[in-house]
């Protein structure tokens, strides 16, 4: 009994310490933003991409009608309103190939990276399966028109 109750203890101890490291581990940044596109800040300093979505790329465009629109230009905007003026706090525990922070982000406890995918602004590049069916069914955002996804249009342009 002793030996099993050693081991409980141990393997406690051990969940405690990984728990432990990965709260040390991640970073927090707080302030003003400054938006870059439509799924990058900088703040303080550091460039941050928001994790797990994916914009529109600055000069992407999408097609309504048949016409050509600016959904990248329009995907920075949307997230400029929502931090206008505004403390963003983010939490971030890695970074990408380009030696960005990947942050999950919020303003007044409302997180940026699920907002902007619920409102049709980026799709879901993970976690935000959700918010993208929220906006695909609404037509909200970049989902009332035709669009490459993000990833396959900067493919398409190398």
């Amino acid at each position: 009994m002793r030996n099993v109750m050693a081991t409980l203890f141990v393997f406690g101890l051990m969940t405690a310490a990984v728990v432990w490291l990965d709260e040390f581990s991640a970073q927090s940044l707080q302030g003003r933003a400054h938006v870059i596109d439509g799924d990058s800040i900088r703040l303080n300093g550091d460039e941050i991409r928001l994790e797990g979505i994916d914009a529109p790329e600055l000069y992407q465009p999408c097609w309504r009608n048949g016409r050509e629109w600016a959904c990248g230009r329009d995907a920075k905007r949307a997230l400029l309103r929502m931090v206008t003026r505004k403390t963003v706090t983010c939490r971030s525990s890695s970074t990408d190939q380009y030696d960005r922070k990947l942050a999950t982000c919020s303003v007044d406890g409302k997180s940026l990276n699920a907002s902007l995918v619920r409102q049709g602004w980026a799709v879901d590049y993970g976690g935000y399966g959700g918010e993208e069916a929220q906006a695909r069914a609404a037509k909200a955002g970049i989902w009332s028109s035709q669009f490459d996804v993000p990833r396959e249009w900067r493919d398409y342009q190398k």
